[in-house]
């Protein structure tokens, strides 16, 4: 029945869906547990052709799905609505291959390697996923089926071992558990004891290692620190953020904010978001002197986001000032996004297209913050993306702050995304994350990827914490990054070789 001309289209349709559902509405975590399962049904003996077909029409729905915010950024740089559209659409299509390529593979395993293909399944999608994050050089770490687990506190535990990409691997074993179980009720003899006492021990020693890790609450250490973090979400236009006309009044909303905050509430530290200052430091304007005069009279250190120029060279910041007004430790942002923050190739575009974009200049250095003995690192924006360069800001730091302005994104599941990632980043490295943004998602999570404080998109408001400085803790994941996905390739790859052998 799900070989006829319109189950072919309908089937690969309804798994991107499914599969795209917990990146709008997390909360739904438990629906890519069977996302897949469609597709597999449908490519079940059907030509290369018309599985690879399958696979492509899934994943554009999957990624259209996902991604269509990716337009929003680029109508603010006023690129007409087709061109901006046009560019999504590309993109979605270019990615899809990545899908089609696994239907290819799971068919030919399914059809070849039944026996072991509960593990060499998931093995091809995780090991797909990953090189498709390494062919956009990491710049589209989206779509990653591992993030989707975010809300579930109890299976992601395992990230500070295997990564954002042994929870890919899990859920994607659990679409083939259940897709066995299905093919067995209807009668068809492929489904093995081994397959499901192996599967069943690997989700046993998940959710046990995820009650071990949750349990763990350790006493409060009376030589331990209380850092009160004091911060902000403006909630600012991405329109008009850098309007010359608006930069007193940007201004004077931070000013207001950070007063409000510093009512009667004790704050040790103040945070602000990702290019809070709404002009280029070190250019002498006059509303660099009022907002300088202003942190003078907070008395109190003040870690902002900002475009700060060094002989001609634009950096995006991060800036730990004193109330001496003294930069203490600066953080230049070394991930920077194309076509967003600089143009690559850009001696091939128009020169209308070259006028849009104003060049930033990486970072070079992943230098830390201290403050009284206390030590962090702040990756900027969508540098809390990228796992590997977040496990080496990480290292020896007791907790990390992510700085961001999500303004881009307008009313999109964007934000709600970069979120799913930031929760990951903090059980990989079991270090509290604290994330202040323009707009999108601000909020607070602890090492156990628990949200323990959380401001809604589009909200202007202020919130506090009282942060435990713990002793930092190196996990497996920080020491030896994305191991895991070298190992399951290698252990598959011995499970297909003992056919012939």
């Amino acid at each position: 029945m799900y070989n006829k001309s319109g189950s072919r289209f309908i089937m690969p349709i309804l798994s991107g869906i499914l599969l795209g559902i917990p990146f709008q509405f997390p909360e739904l975590y438990f629906v890519n547990w069977i996302g897949l399962i469609p597709l597999l049904l449908v490519i079940k003996n059907q030509s290369v052709k018309g599985v690879f077909k399958s696979g492509v029409i899934s994943g554009g729905v999957f990624f259209g799905f996902i991604l269509y915010w990716l337009a929003y950024p680029q109508m603010i740089f006023d690129l007409p609505i087709i061109l901006a559209i046009g560019t999504v659409v590309l993109l979605c299509s270019l990615l899809a291959f990545f899908i089609g390529i696994f239907s290819v593979a799971a068919n030919y395993i399914l059809t070849n390697h039944r026996i072991w293909s509960f593990l060499l399944i998931p093995t091809a999608w995780t090991t797909l996923e990953y090189l498709r994050v390494l062919v956009t050089f990491k710049n589209l770490p989206f779509g990653i089926i591992g993030y989707s687990q975010a809300y579930l506190p109890l299976l992601i535990q395992i990230a500070d071992l295997v990564g954002v990409y042994g929870v890919t691997f899990l859920v994607i074993l659990l679409n083939i558990l259940i897709y066995k179980v299905i093919l067995y009720l209807a009668l068809e003899n492929i489904l093995t004891k081994k397959e499901v006492i192996i599967s069943c021990l690997i989700l046993i020693i998940t959710v046990g290692y995820g009650i071990v890790k949750l349990d763990i609450n350790s006493p409060l250490n009376q030589k331990e620190k209380t850092l009160r973090l004091g911060m902000m979400q403006p909630n600012i236009r991405q329109k008009i953020k850098w309007n010359r006309n608006h930069q007193s009044k940007i201004i004077d909303k931070y000013i207001d904010l950070t007063e409000e905050l510093l009512t009667n509430k004790e704050i040790d530290l103040i945070i602000w978001p990702e290019t809070a200052v709404p002009f280029i430091l070190n250019d002498g304007r006059l509303q660099q002197k009022k907002l300088f005069q202003k942190i003078d009279s907070w008395n109190l250190p003040l870690l902002t986001g900002a475009l700060n120029q060094t002989n001609g060279i634009i950096y995006n910041q991060a800036l730990l000032i004193n109330y001496n007004l003294d930069i203490i430790d600066k953080y230049s942002k070394v991930k920077l996004v194309p076509f967003g923050e600089y143009l690559p190739y850009k001696d091939y575009f128009p020169k209308f297209i070259r006028g849009m974009i104003n060049d930033k200049t990486p970072g070079t250095k992943l230098n830390n913050f201290n403050y009284q003995g206390i030590n962090w690192s702040n990756p900027i924006c969508s540098e809390i993306l990228n796992p590997d360069l977040v496990s080496k800001l990480a290292v020896n730091n007791h907790f990390l702050i992510n700085i961001s302005n999500e303004a881009w994104f307008k009313k999109s599941s964007g934000p709600i995304q970069t979120w799913q990632s930031t929760i990951f980043r903090a059980v990989e490295n079991r270090k509290p994350v604290i994330k202040v943004s323009n707009t999108g998602i601000s909020g607070v999570i602890n090492a156990q990827g628990r949200v323990v404080k959380q401001i809604t998109p589009f909200q202007a408001k202020t919130f506090t914490y009282n942060l435990r400085i713990k002793e930092p803790e190196k996990t497996v994941y920080s020491r030896f990054g994305n191991y895991f996905i070298y190992l399951i390739t290698l252990i598959s790859t011995g499970l297909l070789l003992m056919r012939y052998y």
